[in-house]
């Protein structure tokens, strides 16, 4: 279900839109290290902190630890960064 009225996903479901399209990301943690490897998040001890960049795929106006709520249009970017990218 989306964590609200405008179908933004929580991680998990990302995952499962990902895998539904064929990429098979096995779970949160993986699209975690994708996510990373993109430059949308980093780690920030135990946590991972979203980058400037990756606040604009969420719900969020300014950088959070473990957002929680990410807009559906980055499906689509992170498949482009698996298509041209090895991980």
């Amino acid at each position: 279900m989306p964590f609200n009225y405008l179908g933004d996903l929580h991680k998990i479901e990302v995952v499962g839109e990902l895998n539904k399209r064929g990429f098979h990301v096995k779970d949160v943690h993986e699209l975690n290290l994708i996510l990373e490897r993109m430059g949308l998040q980093k780690r920030n001890g135990r946590k991972w902190l979203t980058t400037k960049e990756g606040v604009r795929y969420t719900i969020y106006n300014c950088q959070i630890e473990n957002a929680d709520a990410w807009h559906p249009f980055v499906v689509d970017d992170i498949i482009s960064f698996l298509t041209n990218n090895s991980f």
